[in-house]
């Protein structure tokens, strides 16, 4: 049985864990990660008519709480990971400057190529091959998507969890597991909670 998702949390629950844990530089700029895609994003809105800056919160969140991550490299990119999609606040020039070359690289691979210039499976093997940040931050962005199909129609609901299936779970899950350590035991927290979702439609 399906039902809308909560949105994320606040602000300060968001960043309370991270000022504690993290050094300062990083927090800031985690923080400016957080308002370049809240204002990135504003006044866009997603299928089920919510806010879409709730979208990468969602997924940042999920890798902060749910997972336990603090890689600020994944943070930054999952907060920013449709900016070049969706927003043009910062260029690939400003994501390099503002957040380092391989933050922008991540957030690049992970972003689409405009409709028909690129199949799914070689734009996923374009994130697999920028390495196992960018695999990981799609793999928590297609969580995020299929834990969020309840406010989407049928049609996309069964094309999205049928392309899941068919490519991300195919192809996304194995290339991060081959980088063995602590990006394997992701690969298979990633499996699980995808099929989770999967399940829960």
């Amino acid at each position: 049985m399906t039902h809308l998702r909560p949105r994320p949390p606040s602000y300060e629950v968001f960043m309370t864990p991270l000022a504690v844990e993290l050094d300062p530089s990083e927090f800031e700029q985690v923080q400016f990660a957080y308002f370049a895609s809240k204002y990135g994003h504003q006044g866009q809105t997603r299928d089920d008519g919510s806010r879409y800056f709730d979208h990468p919160k969602s997924v940042a969140w999920t890798y902060i709480n749910e997972f336990g991550g603090r890689d600020v490299r994944i943070i930054c990119a999952l907060l920013l990971h449709d900016m070049g999609e969706d927003a043009y606040l910062l260029s690939p020039y400003r994501l390099k400057v503002n957040f380092g070359i391989d933050c922008a690289l991540d957030v690049s691979a992970m972003t689409k190529l405009p409709k028909g210039k690129e199949s799914t499976e070689k734009y996923l093997q374009r994130v697999i091959g920028q390495g196992p940040w960018a695999i990981a931050g799609k793999l928590f962005d297609r969580l995020d998507n299929v834990r969020d199909l309840a406010g989407c129609t049928p049609e996309k609901r069964a094309a999205q969890i049928a392309e899941t299936q068919k490519y991300h779970l195919r192809l996304l899950v194995p290339a991060l597991a081959e980088h063995g350590g602590e990006w394997a035991e992701m690969s298979i927290w990633h499996n699980q909670k995808i099929l989770e979702a999967i399940a829960s439609h």
